[in-house]
């Protein structure tokens, strides 16, 4: 089996999976500022909740299309999406935290 790549040539889905997951250029070189902003309460965009979402599509789609169960990376996109829905789809993912604030009633920080 094999899905069409950026080049619209065929690759085998565990090779886009790799591509997608194991090669995250630039985001995780902001890993280290993402706990300060959500105490802050600061959630502008940075890597945002739209292009996540986006993200998060494709890794699905190629895991399932290998039989790869990501049960994990299914949960995370459903916080991504309770935020895109609550008007939170160009904030930087450190929005994250008003989805749990929001879940237990509790403010983080601020």
């Amino acid at each position: 089996m094999a899905v069409l790549g950026h080049n619209h040539t065929a690759i085998h889905p565990a090779q886009r999976f790799n591509r997608r997951v194991c090669h995250l250029p630039g985001r995780l070189a902001r890993r280290h500022q993402t706990a300060p902003m959500m105490i802050e309460g600061n959630d502008k965009p940075g890597f945002k909740i739209d292009l996540h979402i986006k993200d998060l599509n494709n890794v699905l789609d190629c895991a399932h299309a290998i039989g790869a169960p990501v049960p994990m990376t299914a949960e995370v996109q459903e916080i991504f999406q309770w935020l895109h829905n609550h008007g939170k789809g160009q904030a930087d993912h450190s929005a994250i935290a008003q989805y749990y604030e929001k879940l237990t009633g509790i403010q983080i920080g601020r």
